[in-house]
């Protein structure tokens, strides 16, 4: 199995998982069969919920946590949460390969439009998210809580919630999707055929959470010196990870391990393991 077979294969798994509890509520709707009440099993893992909970309560548990678990796995594998797991991002990847008008490789991907230009870091990046997540945090404090709104998670889970209650409780499933899509879903999808990941690349507080952490993380895209400046790395990333005309060297607070840009070098220069480079 490829690496990229392998992290969609991943990729559904967990979106399946996620979906578990609403799959649930499916089925007992059709059948009329008792099953049990179920939460999702992912907003534990949250640390963005975790750290506005914590500030609005004045509490720090110390103890193992689900949140801590996932700031500890990304300190070691950096944003494989948005790349491997995200519900919200698995969306995204499905909902990009409508976009058939957006062809990829193509030159200038990375450079941000007019409208954006004075948002954005240098590889197109915006700051936008890591001021919706100090934003979240300081209001948190206020017990004001954005993160309800913001939080992919959250975001994600609501949108599962409706969907399921629309679709099943109206009789009409079609009707009741038309119904459950929210402005913000529908924004988040439009958005995604404009440009590929652009929730999480602008606008995600949870993402410039796991940002900070990522680059201290142990496991990193790597080039060799076979590396021949053909850009089709570059081209790929939908992260803008690999900054322009420096394409051995990886922004790891963007890569997400999605593996695209691997098997697409000419030269099998780029490998994933432990070390800088």
């Amino acid at each position: 199995m490829s690496d990229k077979l392998l992290r969609k294969v991943v990729q559904l798994s967990f979106l399946v998982l996620f979906l578990y509890p609403f799959i649930l509520l499916a089925y007992k709707k059709i059948t009329t069969i008792g099953t049990p009440t179920l939460t999702s099993w992912l907003l534990p893992f949250d640390p963005l919920l975790y750290m506005t909970w914590a500030l609005r309560n004045m509490t720090l548990t110390l103890a193992i946590s689900l949140p801590l678990l996932l700031v500890v796995l990304t300190l070691f594998g950096g944003r494989f949460f948005c790349g491997w797991v995200c519900p919200l991002g698995t969306l995204f990847d499905l909902v990009s390969g409508l976009a058939v008008w957006r062809k990829m490789p193509r030159g200038k991907l990375h450079e941000p439009d007019k409208t954006t230009r004075l948002l954005t870091q240098s590889g197109g990046n915006s700051y936008v998210k890591y001021w919706l997540w100090a934003g979240t945090i300081a209001l948190g404090i206020g017990s004001l809580q954005l993160a309800g709104l913001f939080d992919p998670l959250v975001v994600f889970n609501r949108l599962a919630v409706v969907v399921m209650s629309d679709g099943f409780n109206l009789g009409s499933l079609a009707f009741g999707v038309y119904l459950s899509f929210s402005f913000l879903a529908v924004l988040l999808i439009l958005l995604e055929l404009y440009k590929p990941r652009f929730w999480c690349r602008h606008l995600c507080p949870q993402g410039a959470l796991l940002a900070l952490l990522a680059p201290y993380t142990l496991l990193n895209r790597k080039v060799s010196a076979t590396c021949n400046n053909c850009t089709l790395c570059y081209r790929v990333c939908s992260m803008h990870a690999i900054p322009v005309n420096e394409y051995r060297q990886t922004n790891r607070g963007d890569c997400t391990l999605c593996l695209e840009c691997e098997p697409v070098c000419p030269k099998k220069a780029i490998s994933f393991g432990l070390g800088i480079r």
